[in-house]
C-alpha cells in the first residue's frame, strides 16, 4: 500500500498529499517557533526518544563506527578525506598569503583566541611555566 501510495504521489503532480504534507510541516514550524506547548511537547519527546537505553547504545555504536571510520580516513594518505583537507589547507594558505582582509580577520581571530586563553587559564599556565622551570636541571642552564 505504502509503495502504491508513493506511486501514485510520483505519477500524479496533483496529488493532495504533498501539498497537506507542506501544509503541516509550515503549521508545525509556526508552532515550534510561537507555541510553548508545543515546544514542551517536543522537548518531552526528545528527552524520552534520547533517554532510552537502546537509544543511547545506538548513538554509542554509530559514534565509534563514525569515528573509526575518520581514523582510517585520516591515516590513509591516499583517502578522500585526506586529500580533500590537504587540497582545502592549500588552498586556504594561498588566499591568506594573498588577501590582506583575509589575513586581518585572521589576525583578529587569534589575537581573541590567545586574550581568551591567557584570561581565562592564566592560573593554569602559570603552574605548568612554573614546574616546567623547577624541574630543570640548574647545571646546563648555566650561561
Amino acid at each position: 500500500e505504502l509503495l502504491r501510495f508513493v506511486t501514485e504521489m510520483r505519477d500524479m503532480p496533483a496529488h493532495p498529499a504533498p501539498r497537506a504534507l507542506d501544509r503541516f510541516l509550515t503549521d508545525f514550524a509556526s508552532d515550534l517557533q510561537s507555541d510553548t506547548e508545543t515546544r514542551a511537547r517536543i522537548e518531552r519527546l526528545k528527552g524520552e526518544i534520547l533517554g532510552r537505553d537502546e537509544v543511547q547504545d545506538l548513538i554509542a555504536s554509530v559514534w565509534t563506527a563514525v569515528r573509526s571510520m575518520i581514523v582510517s580516513a585520516a591515516e590513509d594518505e591516499r583517502s578522500e578525506l585526506r586529500l580533500r583537507v590537504r587540497a582545502s589547507l592549500l588552498s586556504l594558505g594561498a588566499r591568506m598569503s594573498a588577501d590582506a582582509r583575509l589575513q586581518g580577520k585572521v589576525d583578529g581571530w587569534l589575537e581573541s583566541a590567545a586574550v581568551y586563553v591567557v584570561t581565562t587559564y592564566q592560573g593554569e599556565i602559570t603552574s605548568l611555566i612554573t614546574d616546567t622551570v623547577a624541574g630543570w636541571d640548574a647545571e646546563p642552564t648555566r650561561l
